[in-house]
């Protein structure tokens, strides 16, 4: 952990050389040390500073790495690399970027989140400061269940009763802020227990929730319990926290195509229980060294799926849904001209020749009031953090609940089901119709014991030919398994002793 002991070091100095000087000069997007937390204006800036942190690990390649694993995407001809390791799976993946700024960055955000969680209780309040203060502590348990939330997508094994037990499958769990600790792996189900013992405390927030909340709430807290327990296999418990949050009425499903394009372009929809609020500046830079800032934003953006020549007026991805992706879209569901774009109005090029006929997934646009030069998209968005739709879906899955299926569908557009259909592939697409580049595909297939077969493109001259079309004839079948978990990066194994690799990436085949 050589990158994240670095940066504690970093930012604890930075605290002692601040300390005595006047708080307004304090950064306002970074904790340091526990000298600074002194007033309770110190503490609304250092909470500033936790909601920070979720920026910085929220989009990008926290989210687009998993999609890139699966069978949705097909890397285009003019991909340069960007996104290469993932996409085909590489067995010698150790030493790639995507592990290794996921881990470092996610438990450089644990670090501050422990920071803040550790010395908050210290500064001088009034009794009303305290509880708000209160508040603050269990928005930061929050935030750490999140940040161990991506790390058990990432970087640990489905939880299942066959491996939940067995040691260094799951991660070094800190609760405190240590630049000194080496600590090894705990179990898997240590890992969720520790995720749901401070979900535990965020349960003590007193703001219930609204749609279009900016700070996180008690529904948010429940639509996070219902993913971990939904990942856990713990059905009953996913579909009452699902339910708990559709039975309340407070985000209504949106019914217009105008609607759920305002969700996509303006991040504005009564579906978002919970979402990180962005602004032109705020760029959440990256704690790897070499990156600058627009390199930093880059990886915080969605960019790769819709990128935007200005100079051509057309597209030119590096990503490009499959074939097999659109055509799961029927008469009717408005999501297909609002997640993706028009082939007859929107066109793709590569190498200077115009692909007609090819769609790309156009979610993430950028929203204009983020733009920092009006008209030219810089790919920002007020990033989503929850929306009533996966809570349809957990319900309908886990309680085995059709009416809630059919509810979500006919709100798109799209016709009511009789049925999961054969093996709950019905059930399986809507999955892959809704929430197409937002990360949860891989999840989703280790949670149904499926591997994939190939890649499908829309126009196979707009995708790579990498090795003779390894890519588009990926193949992974249940014992291939492993590659769906990224590896423990090589570097963090050799500065901690106390670290073990996944075993099935030792001698990966």
């Amino acid at each position: 952990m050589k990158k994240i002991i670095g940066i504690i070091t970093v930012v604890a100095t930075l605290g002692l050389l601040l300390s005595a000087c006047n708080l307004d000069r304090y950064p306002t997007d970074r904790i340091v040390n526990e000298q600074a937390f002194q007033t309770f204006e110190d503490a609304e800036r250092f909470r500033n500073g936790v909601y920070n942190e979720l920026r910085r690990v929220r989009y990008g390649i926290f989210t687009t790495t998993t999609e890139l694993m699966s069978d949705l995407f097909n890397a285009s001809v003019g991909f340069g690399g960007r996104g290469a390791a993932p996409h085909r799976l590489y067995t010698d993946f150790t030493g790639a970027t995507e592990p290794r700024d996921i881990w470092g960055n996610v438990f450089g955000a644990i670090a501050q989140v422990n920071n803040f969680i550790n010395n908050v209780e210290g500064v001088t309040a009034t009794a009303e400061q305290r509880e708000q203060i209160a508040d603050f502590v269990a928005e930061a348990h929050y935030a750490r269940a999140f940040l161990y939330y991506i790390l058990a997508t990432h970087f640990m094994y489905p939880y299942s009763p066959e491996n939940r037990n067995t040691p260094e499958l799951g991660m070094p769990l800190l609760r405190d802020f240590d630049v000194t600790a080496r600590p090894g792996r705990a179990t898997i189900a240590e890992t969720f227990a520790f995720i749901l013992e401070d979900l535990e405390a965020a349960e003590a927030i007193s703001t219930v929730g609204a749609p279009r909340s900016i700070r996180i709430t008690r529904d948010a807290v429940h639509a996070l319990k219902a993913r971990v327990y939904f990942m856990m296999g713990n059905n009953a418990r996913a579909a009452h926290y699902a339910e708990m949050l559709i039975a309340s009425a407070r985000y209504p499903l949106v019914r217009t195509e105008e609607a759920l394009r305002r969700m996509w372009i303006n991040d504005d929809s009564s579906e978002d229980i919970f979402k990180l609020q962005s602004t032109q500046t705020a760029t959440g830079a990256f704690r790897t060294n070499w990156l600058s800032e627009t390199a930093a934003w880059t990886l915080a953006t969605m960019s790769i799926f819709s990128t935007w020549d200005n100079a051509a007026s057309r597209f030119a991805p590096d990503f490009l849904p499959t074939q097999t992706v659109i055509d799961l879209y029927g008469d009717g569901d408005m999501r297909l001209n609002v997640f993706f774009s028009d082939p007859e109005t929107q066109i793709v090029r590569y190498g200077g020749i115009d692909r007609p006929g090819v769609r790309v997934l156009h979610k993430f646009p950028g929203n204009p009031a983020l733009f920092t030069t009006p008209g030219i998209t810089n790919y920002r968005h007020h990033q989503r953090m929850h929306r009533i739709a996966e809570m349809y879906l957990i319900s309908a899955e886990a309680g085995r609940n059709l009416h809630r299926l059919n509810e979500l569908r006919v709100a798109r557009g799209a016709s009511e089901l009789g049925g999961f259909g054969p093996d709950d592939q019905y059930l399986r697409d809507e999955w892959v119709r809704e929430f197409v580049g937002e990360g949860h595909r891989i999840e989703s297939l280790r949670r149904w014991g499926i591997g994939f077969d190939g890649r499908v493109p829309q126009d196979p001259l707009s995708v790579s030919n990498y090795g003779g079309g390894f890519y588009t004839n990926r193949h992974v079948t249940p014992i291939q398994f492993y590659r769906f978990t990224l590896p423990i990066p090589s570097n963090d194994l050799q500065t901690n002793p106390n670290l073990r690799q996944t075993p099935s990436w030792v001698n990966p085949q």
